[in-house]
C-alpha cells in the first residue's frame, strides 16, 4: 500500500512513526517497530536543493521583433526587488546600454524590462542577466544569462517628424511629436504622447485636415473658430469600444464619412496610429493639419493640441525627396540627445537631416549645436590622426554674430583649416530637427564615405551633454554611405509592366501599369484613364517588327515620368533554336549565344536550359529566391508553368505534371528535362547523334 502525505505537514526536519497492519479476516493486527525493539522508528528529511533559475524569457534568441518591444523574463523562484536592477538586468546595443525602466511582478515572478524610447530598426540588441540577481530564499541565479534579439526594419517608408509639442504642466493626455509618412495608397499620422497610454477607453485623439489649401472651403472661422478644414480623422474610446472614424465637414456639420480600417490606439503604449486612404480625402498633393488629444473622447474638450505655435503643421504629399533613414539612437539623456539620422542625394549634392530627443526654442540662446565628421577616402592613415582618418567636419553651431552658422573644416598637415561656409542649412526655433545639404565635390566626390553624427550643447566646456552615433567601438566608429546608389525617390511614380525587348506574335498587346492617382497618363499619345488607385490599362496595336510603347504620366504640380519599351511582333515566324551538348555555345534563328552553362545528360536524360529557350519563345520568366521556384508565362499560347527545383512536379496550367528528372541550377541556371519543354510548348525536336546536336523548332 502507497500513499502520500503534504511535507506542509511536516514542521520539523525529522518525524518518528511506527506502521501497522491489520488482517480484518482473522482478526490479526501486526506492526513495527514492537515494544521490545523501541517504540519508534525516526525518519530525517534530506534537504532537497532547487538552483534558482530563469524559466522562461520573451523575446527569445534570434527572435524578430518590432521596435516597441519589452523584454521580460520568468523565475522559477520569488526575487528580491533590490536585486533587479541595471547592473545585473540590462540591455545592449554593441556596447552601449539602453535606458528603460525595470519592474517585478511577485504574483508572476517576471521581471519587465521596458526602453525608455523605441529601439532601432534592424539593430541588434544583447539581453544580460547576471549571477548578482537573488531569490528569497537566499539563492543567487544559477548562471549569468546572455540572449540576442533583432529589431524588424520597418518596409514602408519612414516616419517624418513635423511637430514636436512642449511638455505641458498636468496635461492628462500630453502630446510630445507627431509624425507623417504615405504609403499603400494612404496617409499615416503617428501622435506621441510624454506618458504611457494607460486606458484607450478613456483617451481620444483626432487630426484636423484643411487638404485642398483653401480657408473659404471647410470649417468657417466665423462662427466655428476654424480655418478651413475638410476632414477629421478620430481614433478612440466611443460607446465602450476603441473605435476609429473619418468626419467630413457637410452642411455646417461634421457628418460621419466612414470608418477607420487601420489605426492603433493600445495601452501601454505611448503613441496613437491615425490613417486613412488618400481617395477617401480627395487626393490631396498638400495637407494642413493639427491634432488635438483629450482625456473624454465622446464630448472632446480638447486637454492639448499641436502644434501650439501656428494653426497648421504642413505635409507636402506630391513631389516629395525620399529620406533614407540611416540610423537611431538610444536616448541617453544629455541635454539635447542625437535621435535620428536620414540622408538622401542627387547627382550634385549630399542631403543630411538630424533629428534629437529634445528639442530647443531658440538654437542660439539653447546654445545647440551639431557636427558631422566625414572620412571622404574611407582611408585610417589620412585625415585626423587623433580620430580614424577623418578628412572634414561640418558644424552647425551658435555664431559670435548672434546667429547660427554652417561651416566645413578641412583637416590639412597644419591641423583643422575653415574651409567653407554652407548656406543651405535650416534649423528653426521650436524645433527638435536640423537640415542641412552641401556639394559633393565638396568633400573630393567620392563614391562613397564614411562619417559619424554628434550634437550637444556649445556653452558648456565639458561633454557630459555630447552625445554622437555611432560609439567609438570597433567596427562601429563610422556609418557608411554609398553614393553610387540612386536613393531619391522619383516625385512621379510610374511603373509599366511589360518588359523591354519583349516578344509576340499577336498584333496587339496591353500595356498595364501605375502611377500616383492624381496623375495623368498618356501611351503614344493617347490619354488613358487612371482609377483612383493609379492603375491603367491600354490594348495597343501592333505593327510587324519593332514597336515602341511610349508612356509619359504628368501630375499638376509639374512633375513628370516616362517610360519606353521595345516590343518586338514577329507574325507566325519560326523560332529554331540549336544547342550542343557538354558546349556552351547555342544559335537561336541562326544568331550566336553564349551559355552560362552547357545542356547535359544524367540518367539517360537530356538537361537544357528553360531561360533561355523559354525567352526565346517570347514567354515572361520569374524566379522567386525564397521558395526556388521558376514561374514561366508564354501569353501566345495561354500557358502557364510552374517548377520547382529539386522537385519532380510541374503545374502547366493549373495541373500536375510529373517531370522523368527535377530540375536542377547549374552555374546559376535552371536546367529542365528536354522531353518536357517538346511536350509543354508544342515544339519539335531534332537529335543529330554524330555532332550531340539537339535543334528545337518552335511555331508561335
Amino acid at each position: 500500500a502507497t500513499f502520500t502525505i503534504s511535507r506542509k505537514y511536516f514542521e520539523l526536519s525529522s518525524f518518528n512513526y511506527w506502521v501497522g497492519i491489520y488482517d480484518a479476516i482473522n482478526d490479526e493486527f501486526d506492526y513495527y517497530p514492537n515494544d521490545n525493539q523501541g517504540y519508534y522508528e525516526k525518519f530525517t528529511f534530506k534537504e532537497i536543493s532547487k538552483t534558482f533559475r530563469v524559466l522562461d524569457y520573451i523575446p527569445k534568441e534570434d527572435m524578430s521583433v518590432d521596435s516597441n518591444v519589452s523584454i521580460y523574463v520568468t523565475f522559477s523562484d520569488d526575487v528580491i526587488k533590490e536585486t533587479l536592477n541595471e547592473e545585473t538586468f540590462f540591455i545592449l546595443k554593441g556596447t552601449r546600454r539602453v535606458a528603460g525602466d525595470i519592474n517585478y511582478d511577485e504574483s508572476l515572478r517576471k521581471a519587465i524590462f521596458t526602453p525608455s524610447s523605441s529601439l532601432e530598426e534592424g539593430a541588434t540588441y544583447e539581453v544580460h542577466l547576471t549571477k548578482d540577481i537573488t531569490s528569497k530564499s537566499g539563492k543567487n541565479l544559477d548562471r549569468d544569462y546572455v540572449w540576442k534579439f533583432r529589431v524588424k526594419r520597418e518596409t514602408s517608408t519612414d516616419w517624418e517628424l513635423i511637430v514636436v509639442s512642449p511638455r505641458g504642466v498636468n496635461k492628462p493626455v500630453d502630446i510630445s511629436k507627431v509624425y507623417v509618412k504615405v504609403g499603400n495608397g494612404k496617409i499615416y499620422f503617428k501622435v506621441e504622447t510624454y506618458n504611457r497610454i494607460e486606458n484607450p477607453r478613456r483617451t481620444g485623439f483626432i487630426v484636423r485636415m484643411d487638404v485642398d489649401n483653401n480657408p473659404n472651403t471647410g470649417v468657417p472661422l466665423y462662427p466655428n473658430g476654424g480655418n478651413g478644414e475638410d476632414y477629421t480623422l478620430f481614433v478612440g474610446g466611443m460607446y465602450g469600444n476603441v473605435s476609429g472614424i473619418l468626419y467630413r465637414w457637410e452642411n455646417n456639420d461634421w457628418r460621419e464619412a466612414q470608418p477607420l480600417s487601420e489605426f492603433e490606439l493600445e495601452s501601454g503604449k505611448n503613441y496613437a496610429i491615425l490613417s486613412v486612404n488618400l481617395n477617401s480625402i480627395g487626393n490631396p498633393k498638400v495637407v494642413n493639419f493639427w491634432v488635438g488629444a483629450s482625456n473624454d473622447p465622446e464630448r472632446f474638450p480638447i486637454v492639448d493640441q499641436a502644434p501650439n505655435d501656428s494653426y497648421f503643421a504642413t505635409y507636402q504629399i506630391v513631389g516629395k525627396k525620399g529620406w533614407v533613414h540611416q540610423c537611431r539612437d538610444i536616448d541617453e539623456g544629455t541635454k539635447f540627445d542625437l535621435k535620428d539620422v536620414y540622408m538622401m542625394h542627387d547627382e550634385t549634392n549630399v542631403y543630411f537631416k538630424i533629428t534629437t530627443y529634445r528639442g530647443w526654442e531658440d538654437p542660439f540662446k539653447d546654445g545647440v549645436f551639431f557636427e558631422i565628421d566625414i572620412d571622404a577616402d574611407q582611408n585610417p592613415d589620412t585625415g585626423f590622426e587623433e580620430g580614424m582618418g577623418e578628412d572634414f567636419f561640418i558644424s552647425v553651431y551658435p555664431d559670435q554674430e548672434g546667429i547660427m552658422k554652417c561651416y566645413v573644416a578641412i583637416y590639412t598637415s597644419d591641423g583643422w583649416q575653415d574651409y567653407q561656409e554652407i548656406e543651405t542649412f535650416k534649423i528653426e526655433k521650436n524645433s527638435n530637427i536640423v537640415e542641412l545639404s552641401f556639394p559633393r565635390i565638396l568633400i573630393g566626390n567620392p563614391d562613397k564615405f564614411n562619417y559619424w553624427v554628434g550634437v550637444g550643447y556649445w556653452y558648456e566646456e565639458e561633454d557630459k551633454n555630447w552625445d554622437y552615433y555611432p560609439n567609438d567601438d570597433e567596427p562601429f566608429y563610422y556609418l557608411e554611405y554609398d553614393l553610387t546608389k540612386k536613393l531619391t525617390q522619383p516625385a512621379l511614380p510610374l511603373e509599366v509592366d511589360i518588359p523591354d525587348n519583349y516578344k509576340t506574335d499577336r498584333d496587339s498587346i496591353m500595356v498595364k501599369g501605375k502611377t500616383s492617382s492624381d496623375a495623368t497618363v498618356e501611351i503614344n499619345g493617347e490619354e488613358v484613364l487612371v482609377s483612383s488607385s493609379g492603375i491603367f490599362a491600354k490594348i495597343v496595336k501592333l505593327k510587324p517588327g519593332e514597336n515602341i510603347i511610349d508612356v509619359k504620366a504628368y501630375d499638376s504640380a509639374g512633375n513628370t515620368a516616362e517610360v519606353k519599351r521595345r516590343v518586338i511582333y514577329e507574325k507566325g515566324r519560326k523560332v529554331v533554336i540549336e544547342l550542343w551538348i557538354g558546349k556552351k555555345k547555342a544559335k537561336m534563328n541562326e544568331k550566336d549565344y553564349l551559355l552560362d552553362a552547357p545542356p547535359f545528360i544524367e540518367n539517360g536524360r537530356t538537361l537544357v536550359p528553360i531561360r533561355f529557350i523559354a525567352e526565346s519563345f517570347g514567354a515572361k520568366v520569374d524566379w522567386i529566391g525564397e521558395t526556388k521556384t521558376v514561374i514561366i508565362n508564354l501569353e501566345s499560347k495561354k500557358i502557364s508553368i510552374v517548377l520547382q527545383i529539386g522537385s519532380k512536379i510541374a503545374i502547366v496550367n493549373g495541373e500536375r505534371i510529373t517531370l522523368d528528372v527535377a530540375p536542377k541550377i547549374v552555374n546559376g541556371r535552371t536546367f529542365v528535362p528536354l522531353r518536357f519543354v517538346a511536350e509543354t510548348f508544342g515544339a519539335e525536336v531534332l537529335w543529330n547523334g554524330s555532332e550531340r546536336k539537339i535543334t528545337i523548332i518552335f511555331t508561335p
